[in-house]
């Protein structure tokens, strides 16, 4: 997900802020990769993505029992959540 982050969400831009935020409260767990950059397309989900990359992230989640949502706001976040 970085890597496509630096890839296109900051084009036409020479700057933009990626942060990446863990949170564990026994027993759950949280993975947040956030953007400023100029958002992802309203077309582009995990349900549906023909992408090696969101597929891949999506085939991990559910074999971990996990959700991964996608928000659209001020860029992109990406929330994955799941039970330690």
């Amino acid at each position: 997900m970085p890597t496509n982050i630096m890839k296109y969400a900051f084009t036409g831009r020479n700057d933009g802020l990626i942060t990446a935020t863990v949170l564990y409260k026994k027993p759950n767990a949280s993975i947040i990769i956030r953007d400023n950059g100029i958002g992802i397309s309203e077309s582009v989900n995990f349900e549906n993505s023909t992408g090696f990359g969101l597929t891949l992230v999506r085939m991990l989640t559910e074999q971990i029992g996990g959700s991964i949502r996608l928000v659209r706001e001020n860029g992109t976040k990406i929330i994955l959540e799941f039970e330690t």
